[in-house]
């Protein structure tokens, strides 16, 4: 019995695909998936965490924005990066949803917001124990 959807190895550096019922590439030795499969099983966590992450950066906003006796310019820059963070991970898992595929600059660009999130933490955790 032969599959009607081919089934593809998403190791960039292999792509075997087949028609056959087989669940694992004979090059690679990774799964198989047929582009659907790959879609969902990448792009739907990538928009969960994306949406997790943009509504942490607006509430963290938020926050400051109501106490404005504690640092409100860092705390709202601290909220604006995690919710950039945030929107470019919404934006890579709809790019994997529609175009199966990842897309580096996407990916480094949620590295990049990541790490800026984390040297603005830090440095507010900085100020604030020397005042």
């Amino acid at each position: 019995m032969r599959r009607q959807v081919p089934v593809l190895c998403h190791n960039p550096n292999c792509s075997f695909e087949t028609f056959e019922m087989i669940y694992k590439c004979p090059k690679c030795g990774r799964p198989l998936w047929s582009d659907r499969d790959f879609k969902m099983i990448a792009g739907l966590p990538r928009l969960l965490l994306g949406g997790i992450l943009a509504a942490a950066g607006i509430g963290i906003a938020g926050i400051f924005l109501l106490k404005p006796n504690e640092l409100p310019l860092f705390g709202i820059a601290l909220g604006a990066v995690i919710g950039s963070a945030g929107v470019g991970v919404i934006a890579m898992g709809l790019h994997h949803l529609i175009l199966g595929r990842g897309n580096m600059r996407l990916v480094y660009f949620s590295g990049g917001m990541a790490l800026l999130a984390f040297a603005i933490g830090t440095l507010i955790k900085a100020v604030v124990r020397f005042q």
